[in-house]
């Protein structure tokens, strides 16, 4: 079971660092997450591209990306790992794409391929030609 992104700074090694945030993602819904930018920078070319263009702002948006999606991936880049719901996969599949996060991509598409079965193979296949994903669009044959 995953811990909300907002625990995260009350245990562990991360205990007590919020308040050396230093940024906000928000998504359409109007959730916000702080966050450090040098750890999501170093994490995902497209955060560092972000947050070298956005200099000045403090609260970025992030469209498209559902909140439930976004704390996973920030519980990923935090933690090193998250527990999702399998319904969650193909979404957060999608935004790590966006997002330019190849190392969860990477353990997603491991998680796909184990629980692929006849019945979604079709669903996985047209998810990765949205995506472009090569390997997985050759694990659905």
């Amino acid at each position: 079971m995953n811990v909300p992104f907002a625990e995260i700074f009350n245990s562990g090694p991360w205990k007590g660092q919020q308040i050396f945030t230093d940024g906000i993602l928000q998504t359409d819904d109007g959730t916000t997450f702080r966050i450090h930018r040098v750890v999501l920078a170093q994490r995902s070319e497209y955060f560092r591209a972000l947050f070298s263009f956005n200099i000045q702002e403090e609260t970025v948006l992030i469209p498209n990306i559902d909140s439930k999606i976004l704390e996973y991936i920030l519980l990923f880049i935090y933690k090193g790992n998250v527990a999702l719901n399998k319904k969650d996969l193909w979404d957060l599949m999608i935004a790590c794409d966006y997002l330019l996060l190849d190392d969860l991509l990477k353990c997603l598409r491991s998680s796909a391929i184990q629980n692929m079965t006849s019945a979604n193979c079709l669903s996985s296949l047209s998810t990765a030609w949205l995506i472009d994903k090569l390997a997985i669009k050759e694990d659905c044959y």
